[in-house]
Formats: C-alpha cells, structure tokens, sequence
C-alpha cells in the first residue's frame, strides 16, 4: 500500500467557490423574499381588477388615474423573481450534494472519532455521511448555526402565540369583571344607590375611567376595595386594547409578509425533522431497497443530517451495505483491522465496479506499531490484494492529525469521479 498523510487537491478553491456561491445564493433569497412582499398586494390588486372584469357590467373599482396596469405588471415581474431568487437561490445556496458510505470495524474507536471531526469541520458541508451502528458513533444533525436561529425564531413564535392568547383571554374578562363590580358596588347600597352620587363614589369610578382613557395607570387607586379592583380590571382592559392593536397590526404584517413568514416556518421543520432523521432503522430485508433509496434523497435536502447513524439487523448487514454502496457517491473503508467481514465488503464494492470511488483509511499508529502492516505478513493475503497498491489515507486521532486528516479526507472526495 502507499500510506499517505495529505491530499493537495482543490479545497481552497471548492471553499473559495462554496462561499462565492453562498454569497450569490443569499443574495438571491433576500430578492426573491422581496418580490414577494410586492407580488402580495400586487396580486390583491390583480385579482380584483379580473372579478370586476367578470362581471356582466363592470364597476369603476378604481380611480382614473390608479395605475393599474402597471401594478399588474409589477406583479408579474416580482412574481417571476420571486420564483427565480427562491427556486435557484435555495440551490446555490445548499450545493451538489450527495450521501459517503463510511465502514468501519464496529468498536473501533479511532476511525470514528476522526470521521466525525471531518464532518463536522470539512466534509459535512458537501457530503452526509452514513454509517452502520455499534452504539458507539454519535449521529450529527444539521450545523449548530441552523439549529440556534430557527431554535430562536419558533420560541419566539410561540412566546408571541401565547402573549396573543393571554390579550384575547384578558380582554373580555376585563369588560365583565368590570361590569360585575359596578353591579356589587350598587347591590352594597342598594336601595339609596342614589347615595353613590353624593359620597363621591361615582366620581371616584370616572377618575379611575379617565385616567386608564388618557393612558396612564391609576395606581393611586389600587387598593384593597371594589373601586380598587375597578382600577386593577380598567388596566388591565387597557393592556388587553393595546395588545389587541397590536396583535391587529401584526396580523396585517404577516398577510404582507406571508411568503417570508411560511418559508420561515417550513424551514424551521425541516430543522426539526432534520434532527428527527438522523438515526434509521433497518429490520427486514425488504426495506433495505427503499431505505437506502430514502437515505441518498435526504442527503440532497436543505437541511440534512450530516452524519446518520444506521441501526441494522445483523442477518441482513451484508445487503445493507451493497444497497448503501450502490447509492452513494464515494466509500470509506477503514482497513485497520483486517478481518473476514473486511475482506468480504473490499471484495463486493469490487464486485459492484465502484472500487474508484473507494477510499482507504487507516490509523497510521497500527503501521508505526507494525511496520508491516502494509505488506502481506501484517494483512490477511485477500485483503493485500484486494487494496493493491492504492493510497492509503492515514490518520492520527490527536488534534493536529484530525485537522490534517478532515483536509486530506476533503480533497481526496473533491477528486473523485462523478457517480454514474
């Protein structure tokens, strides 16, 4: 074998072109959001116009000089940016990407520990992996970054959701604890409620009303006493107005913003059904066709898990791994410990003519053990001849070899030939 270290390839320029398309991707987002602000109304404005047009004699809906057809134009022109910034921004944005097929002796902890640091910090950004599971490998779901802000937007989504339920709850109960004190406070004197009048109850009532009316809270009147608790429900009455003109206006921005506020919201699940998918599940061999066929089209997603964890039945592990092989777009193979399972999974990827698109990896503190690893005497003979003389990509699992390992295993996935 020729053990090897690094991998010049073209990872500074695929990350230069990574971000450049970012960039142009967001970008195109932002303008498709815009245009869709303008399509909103727009539309409104469209759709009346052709209602009116339907009827058997049209009305004069709009002014003379309302300039309708060029808001109709405007429609169309945001509608077809916002159709183009979404659709090909969204795709600039997320990149080609495609699912790795990574084996590994089960146990083996090297090998896994470096594999996840280069998803996490190189790998991850362009390729999801997939592995089988031993209980030992941790899956990895989208990047922190996506997680946090739409983590965010939906607590603050449902803090908003509850405020507004509180206002709509608040208001109507103000109004009738309102009216059921004044009815107490007239019970109390019945039957000279005239008296009210005279003793300056009334007017203390309208004080209370006047001042919450003139938006300020009368806290001089807050006192254990039905004229007290007048006070306490006028406030919070006023509260309930004022959230009520609130929740009014948000709805209006959120019939303007609708497109921006719905992209929000399904990215927001596709975050969370992202986090949901990154363990599977295979206990029949009649679902090991259509799992691995579910596993490559999640890797093209948005959001997608960048490492998933299958959890398989140990009868069918072998069609698992030829189902998953035959779908990806590169393998990993860690050939420290050569065993017969080894032997049998170098021997089917040749067998499935995808042995280009295969690549070796090995921890380089067994070779430092063993000099001869490498050769016949340290490797079972099938398994020497079936690796030959390709590359080798070692790794060592402290900080610097993982670093120096993630950008070796980059490149070597950037020079790999396209899957047929």
């Amino acid at each position: 074998m020729r053990i090897i270290f690094d991998h010049p390839g073209r990872q500074v320029i695929s990350g230069i072109s990574r971000w450049f398309g970012r960039l142009a991707g967001s970008l195109l987002v932002c303008l498709g959001l815009i245009a869709t602000v303008v399509a909103v109304p727009s539309g409104l404005v469209l759709l009346g116009d052709i209602v009116n047009s339907l009827q058997s004699e049209p009305e004069e809906v709009f002014e003379p000089g309302f300039p309708l057809r060029l808001i109709e134009a405007a429609f169309v022109a945001a509608l077809l940016t916002s159709f183009v910034g979404l659709r090909y921004g969204r795709r600039l944005f997320r990149g080609r990407r495609s699912i790795v097929l990574f084996l590994r002796r089960f146990g083996y902890d090297g090998a896994m520990q470096v594999v996840t640091f280069a998803v996490a910090e190189t790998v991850g950004v362009s390729w999801r992996l997939v592995t089988l599971d031993d209980d030992e490998i941790a899956p990895l779901g989208v990047a922190t970054a996506a997680k946090v802000v739409f983590g965010t937007g939906e607590k603050v989504i449902k803090l908003a959701t509850a405020a507004a339920r509180a206002v709509v709850t608040v208001f109507p109960w103000s109004i009738w604890g309102m009216c059921a004190v004044v009815a107490l406070q007239v019970l109390v004197v019945w039957p000279n409620w005239v008296r009210l009048f005279d003793d300056g109850t009334v007017d203390r009532y309208a004080a209370i009303f006047r001042s919450v009316m003139s938006g300020r809270i009368p806290f001089d009147y807050f006192e254990f006493s039905l004229s007290g608790a007048f006070a306490v429900l006028a406030t919070g009455l006023a509260l309930g107005l004022a959230g009520l003109l609130v929740i009014m206006v948000t709805l209006l921005a959120v019939l303007l913003f609708f497109p921006v506020v719905m992209l929000a919201a399904s990215s927001a699940e596709a975050v969370r059904k992202a986090e949901q998918e990154k363990t599977a599940t295979i206990t029949r061999s009649s679902d090991v066709a259509r799992m691995a066929t579910e596993l490559s089209r999640r890797g093209t997603r948005m959001f997608a898990p960048r490492l998933i964890v299958v959890r398989v039945a140990t009868s069918i592990w072998q069609q698992t791994v030829s189902a998953l092989a035959s779908v990806s777009a590169a393998t990993i193979v860690d050939i420290s410990e050569p065993t017969d399972n080894l032997a049998w999974e170098l021997r089917e990827l040749d067998r499935l003519d995808i042995e280009d698109r295969c690549i070796f990896i090995v921890d380089h503190a067994r070779i430092a053990e063993n000099p001869t690893l490498g050769s016949d005497a340290g490797f079972q003979s099938p398994i020497a001849k079936l690796v030959g003389d390709r590359e080798v990509l070692a790794y060592a699992t402290d900080r610097a070899g993982m670093r120096r390992f993630a950008r070796a295993l980059h490149g070597k996935l950037l020079d790999l030939p396209p899957r047929p």
